[in-house]
């Protein structure tokens, strides 16, 4: 970096003990901002003596990375660090949800349809039409249509709300015994875990021990009894998800069938 060359300075001041970062604006060489650091950091030392420790004192214990100087203020019960960066090399903000960047990538896109197969009112709403009048195919292709037709900005709303990713999602389980479903609704989940029925609620196997159910905002009235009300008691205790696994927990004052 030359030393000498007169540019525009960025300069960010934080404190532990305090929230938030005081920027200022220094124009000069690269020389003199270094310079500054160590005045600033004099200055904090002055104003609290008493709790001084150790600081950035000398040019040599400037620490010099990728056009910024870096300088520090340690105190006994906080910390001040300054950090001073070439204005120019300041790192623009691209935010993926900031209007007219968003990109539908076929990645984005599975994140996308796997969160709304997770929410049957969050589908209906992307779709347009009740369920209930769709196969699970016709299902599938209504979203690739829809995903084709609708204009980014839209499907950049959808994405940010439903859209399932590890880092977006961590969801709570309740686990309780697969005898607490009659055997008709253990079949009726089978064939829904398939894709040969519809079904008013994601239901994914657990391998062959069970099921995993998203709780959904609202029960609809088609839902066996029985489930209807273990996914009720799922949502009370603040899940997203319920599993039933034949190794599952048996739930007392519930009825348990033997099948």
């Amino acid at each position: 970096m030359n030393t000498n060359k007169i540019t525009d300075w960025t300069i960010g001041e934080c404190c532990t003990k305090a929230t938030g970062v005081v920027l200022s604006h220094f124009r000069g060489t690269a020389a003199e901002v270094q310079i500054l650091l160590l005045k600033m950091v004099k200055q904090l030392k002055n104003i609290d003596s008493g709790e001084y420790v150790h600081g950035t004192e000398t040019l040599k214990e400037l620490t010099s990375e990728h056009e910024e100087y870096t300088a520090a203020a340690v105190f006994w019960s906080y910390e001040v660090k300054i950090t001073a960066k070439e204005t120019c090399h300041v790192k623009e903000i691209t935010d993926k949800y900031v209007a007219g960047d968003f990109k539908a990538t076929d990645e984005k896109m599975q994140e996308l349809k796997k969160g709304l197969k997770s929410n049957h009112e969050a589908l209906e709403n992307f779709l347009g039409v009740k369920l209930s009048s769709l196969n699970p195919a016709e299902i599938e292709e209504q979203m690739e249509e829809t995903i084709s037709q609708m204009p980014e900005e839209e499907l950049e709303k959808f994405y940010d709300k439903y859209a399932f990713s590890v880092e977006r999602n961590i969801s709570h389980i309740l686990t309780v015994s697969t005898g607490h479903i009659s055997k008709k609704t253990r079949d009726l989940l089978t064939r829904a875990a398939h894709g040969e029925t519809y079904f008013p609620v994601a239901v994914y196997e657990k391998g062959k021990c069970g099921f995993y159910l998203y709780v959904p905002d609202e029960m609809d009235d088609t839902l066996p009894v029985e489930l209807k009300h273990l996914l009720q008691i799922t949502k009370s205790l603040g899940c997203e998800i319920l599993c039933l696994d034949s190794d599952g927990s048996v739930l007392p004052n519930m009825e348990h069938y033997n099948w």
